[in-house]
């Protein structure tokens, strides 16, 4: 069993392309899809599209492992209409609706999860907009979370928080720390994505992986470019965040299924892929590579 993002290649909004999308992934030979359509953004979902959604899945034999749900933000824009750090409290009501809806997607799919990122916008986009959501942000994030953990324990979905490819590791531990002190192992999870933890460090691309095993329900496999200067902006190091296929030649297999292993992370892995050039071929490599982490994470299972 293998899972891969619906979002392989850039969306389009149009039904029919979304449908051929994962029409392609069932053909190749996957179980799962990571539902990643509108991760970023305000949509929201209605029940007729959740309906049609799920009827294609039916269809093509594909269940869902986990929902990319969205903050509110697309990168490089200033729109807070519906984002759940805002220091305005509309906004980030409406930030807080736009989760739960993806929480009311990934339940009417039968998804598990939602995948979240609790992005520092502070810090990562001061210069559009977001430098004085600092001032609040703590305060306005527990309100918020409050209200999420509570909605997604009411539908039986867990809330999985992603590591990101900024800033650097040890403002996001601290972040995380705090998030996980707050809100138990069964209220909040963790989202390892590897190839943002691979840009943010050559030495230590399983760091976040090592230090929250215990809470890991969803996985982001996909391999990123280190950034070695780690000074510049942020658009930096959107530019290593290649979502390329994990190989051997850039992350040791053995060690990450042995964590995966440790963890009580569910089968089956999860990519988080970008596919350039030939479709059938990029995903072909990606179930083939999705297989062999997912042999590994079983004997590792089988000899504890």
């Amino acid at each position: 069993m293998v899972a891969v993002n619906t979002d392989y290649v850039k969306t389009k909004n149009d039904i029919n392309h979304t449908k051929n999308m994962l029409e392609t992934i069932s053909k190749i030979g996957f179980t799962h899809v990571h539902w990643v359509h509108q991760w970023d953004g305000t949509d929201l979902y209605s029940v007729s599209e959740m309906k049609q959604i799920k009827g294609w899945l039916k269809e093509l034999n594909l269940k869902v492992k986990g929902v990319h749900a969205s903050d509110g933000t697309i990168t490089g824009t200033f729109d807070e209409r519906k984002i759940f750090v805002s220091p305005n409290e509309l906004s980030r009501e409406a930030g807080v609706k736009l989760v739960k809806n993806r929480i009311d997607l990934a339940a009417f799919l039968e998804a598990g999860e939602i995948v979240l990122h609790v992005k520092m916008l502070h810090l990562i986009q001061p210069d559009i907009g977001y430098g004085s959501y600092g001032d609040t942000y703590w305060e306005q994030l527990f309100k918020s979370f409050d209200s999420i953990v509570k909605y997604g324990q009411e539908k039986k979905i867990k809330i999985a928080i992603e590591n990101l490819e900024f800033p650097r590791l040890e403002v996001q531990f601290d972040q995380f720390d705090r998030l996980f002190e707050r809100y138990s192992i069964d209220e909040l999870s963790f989202c390892f994505d590897l190839g943002h933890n691979m840009i943010l460090s050559k030495d230590r691309p399983l760091a976040f992986l090592e230090r929250y095993n215990e809470r890991l329900t969803n996985l982001h496999l996909n391999c990123g470019v280190f950034n070695r200067s780690m000074e510049t902006e942020y658009k930096q190091f959107l530019k290593c965040d290649t979502h390329s296929v994990p190989n051997k030649d850039l992350i040791d297999f053995e060690s990450l299924s042995k964590l995966i292993a440790e963890s009580p992370y569910k089968l089956p892995v999860t990519f988080e892929v970008s596919i350039p050039g030939n479709i059938k071929k990029g995903l072909s490599q990606t179930l083939k590579v999705g297989n062999e982490i997912e042999t590994l994470v079983k004997k590792y299972r089988d000899t504890e």
